[in-house]
């Protein structure tokens, strides 16, 4: 279950499959929108396949490229991550794999979080730091690493809640895509 606060609401989102979106008082069971990419069950199949990937030779190119379309994986959830899928859907991506076959790198995000603070409802501040691999499942090798770090978290949440900065998920996105040739 993640919270984050949306204007001045705070907002609760739990995907997997189906989701709970809850803002402010109002609460919605909801289908996330994602169409075609609605069935992650093959995905999900292949979550441990994809995670030893994290552990592949890595390559010394000097411009690193795959082929095919990629995958967004949390390696600490041990799941496809949705920060990163939504925003492909939403942008009709040519980038994003809708089939396992599809799928020409697998894009490995491994979250650390940094205690910056303490809420005064006794829920925690934290940065994330997430390194952001890219592997060529052709080659069987990480061909790309970098580390991206999150925006400050909010400046305040909800009696006892957690709360972390935003993934520049933009930044990471376009990072990936520059490494793409179809």
């Amino acid at each position: 279950m993640r919270a984050f606060l949306h204007g001045i609401s705070l907002c609760v989102i739990v995907l997997a499959g189906g989701g709970l979106v809850a803002c402010g008082n109002d609460i919605q069971a909801t289908e996330p929108d994602v169409g075609a990419f609605s069935d992650v069950g093959p995905f999900a199949q292949r979550i441990d396949e994809y995670l030893a990937m994290a552990d592949a030779a890595r390559t010394r190119a000097a411009k690193p490229t795959f082929r095919g379309k990629v995958i967004f994986v949390n390696t600490k959830e041990r799941r496809v991550d949705f920060r990163f899928i939504e925003p492909l859907i939403e942008s009709k991506s040519p980038l994003l794999a809708y089939a396992p076959d599809q799928v020409g790198a697998v894009v490995l995000v491994r979250p650390r979080l940094e205690e910056v603070g303490l809420y005064a409802g006794g829920g925690k501040a934290y940065v994330v730091h997430a390194t952001v691999t890219v592997v060529d499942v052709v080659q069987g090798k990480a061909i790309a690493e970098k580390t991206f770090v999150s925006g400050p978290p909010p400046s305040s949440a909800t009696m006892g809640w957690d709360a972390e900065g935003p993934l520049p998920a933009k930044e990471i996105l376009a990072w990936v895509e520059g490494m793409a040739r179809q």
